[in-house]
């Protein structure tokens, strides 16, 4: 889809560019100025004429036959259709001359000058909003045009929706990555585990990417976009599992693949991985963390949040707001889905909805979001709620753009992808230090005795 939107850019500058070079000047000035043959004089005349007239009139100075005074302004400035083209019209060729003479010349000049005025106004839009123009282009054009959030506006449609795409096979990592990456695909209880890596071997950084798609849809293409941004920024080795997903399957049978998967990575490495995911993905990195802090195991370095799903009701009076002006989601689709993942367990569940769970002790987190997202609502409340529990975090608002904005290839997704990516070192380097820290335990005891001794 992005790709489309690339091109559908490179179509309209195209577009713009051809309208004010060939048509769109020329085309518009002959249809502004030409006037038919049979025109009343009064309509014949330019305002030149019509100003000179006037001055004529009033200084008593005599006409010429033509009703214009001697040397006011020559005859040639009065325009029909069987007149001279003025130079501009002439320097096209006798070949240009005949495409504008036609019928088909003013609708091919007022289409080109509409698309130029609309590029303008599309330029002069994102200006003012302070969104770049190709970000406009995927949640005012791209978007809308995909038919993404009509398809799964309703159960019904989702469920068409999810049909379709189990007759698709999920993306793959791209021809391109897989000669610049190290890529490996390996089996966890019958599902994919791919594992991308840089090939000149990695950081030492470990990223566990849940991807996005609702519980219900498999990885997209969008999804190994974010990876290799993540791997470009860091050097990391990137986990992705094709994990469990609805409505074959429900949460137990998610969470259950994903702490195998996460024993199989080991206890050890866990200061140096981060845990990241897009929207559902959101959902699982926070579950699993919770997890994790419950049963007293070794917590990631970081998690890191894009446009996460934490509140699955959806009742959030802030979503209402923003669902008109979501060009990708639909509550009532986003909420069928989280009831087949949820398999009959209530919505406000803490195992299904994070953001009804305790949120003390968590690692720090990372929360990417945009203003248009209808989940914008729950990154603001996961960031209330962990600056109460007095967790570190970082919440980055990007105005005016749409869910999960980072897989677009947009200016503001690279500005996103870059903090990303300092979190990420950030982080890990932070670990690493803490891990490095000698302590004596005997020296730090003395101290203690001396600074509390009474003299």
């Amino acid at each position: 889809m992005f790709r489309r939107v690339v091109r559908l850019r490179g179509i309209l500058m195209a577009a713009a560019r051809s309208a004010v070079m060939t048509v769109g000047c020329g085309g518009l000035l002959r249809c502004a100025h030409t006037v038919p043959a049979d025109a009343p004089a009064a309509l014949a005349v330019s305002p030149k004429i019509r100003a000179a007239r006037n001055r004529s009139a009033m200084s008593g100075q005599p006409c010429g036959s033509d009703g214009v005074p001697a040397g006011a302004v020559p005859r040639r400035h009065v325009r029909t259709r069987e007149q001279a083209d003025p130079p501009f019209i002439k320097a096209a060729g006798s070949a240009q001359r005949r495409i504008l003479l036609d019928g088909s010349s003013r609708v091919a000049a007022l289409t080109a000058g509409a698309v130029t005025l609309a590029a303008v106004g599309l330029v002069a839009w994102a200006r003012r909003s302070r969104v770049s123009v190709r970000a406009k282009l995927v949640n005012d054009v791209a978007l809308p045009l995909s038919g993404m959030k009509r398809r799964a506006r309703d159960a019904q449609g989702l469920r068409r929706e999810i049909a379709r795409h189990r007759r698709i096979e999920p993306a793959r990592p791209t021809l391109w990555q897989r000669r610049e990456r190290s890529v490996r695909t390996d089996l966890l209880n019958g599902a994919e585990v791919i594992t991308v890596s840089p090939r000149g071997g990695s950081s030492g950084i470990t990223i566990l990417y849940l991807h996005g798609g609702a519980w219900v849809f498999d990885v997209l293409g969008p999804h190994w976009r974010i990876v290799d941004a993540l791997i470009a920024r860091t050097g990391a080795r990137v986990i992705l599992p094709r994990y469990p997903l609805a409505p074959e399957s429900t949460w137990r049978q998610t969470y259950a693949f994903l702490e195998e998967l996460l024993g199989s990575i080991g206890a050890e490495a866990r200061d140096r991985l981060i845990v990241a995911g897009d929207s559902a993905g959101g959902c699982l990195s926070l579950g699993i963390a919770q997890r994790l802090r419950a049963r007293g195991e070794p917590l990631p370095a970081g998690l890191l949040l894009f446009s996460p799903a934490l509140d699955l009701t959806f009742s959030d009076p802030g979503v209402a707001a923003i669902a008109p002006r979501d060009p990708m989601l639909a509550v009532p689709g986003c909420r069928e889905a989280a009831r087949l993942w949820a398999g009959g367990t209530p919505l406000t569940d803490p195992r299904i909805s994070p953001l009804f769970g305790s949120l003390e002790g968590l690692p720090p987190t990372a929360i990417v979001t945009g203003t248009r997202d209808i989940l914008h609502p729950d990154a603001l409340r996961l960031s209330d709620g962990l600056a109460r529990a007095g967790r570190e975090l970082a919440l980055y608002r990007y105005p005016g753009q749409c869910h999960v904005f980072v897989g677009a290839p947009i200016p503001e997704a690279t500005r996103a992808l870059d903090e990303a990516g300092a979190f990420i070192r950030r982080r890990v380097s932070a670990s690493d230090a803490r891990r490095q820290r000698p302590v004596y335990p005997e020296a730090a005891a003395a101290s203690f005795r001396r600074s509390n001794a009474v003299a």
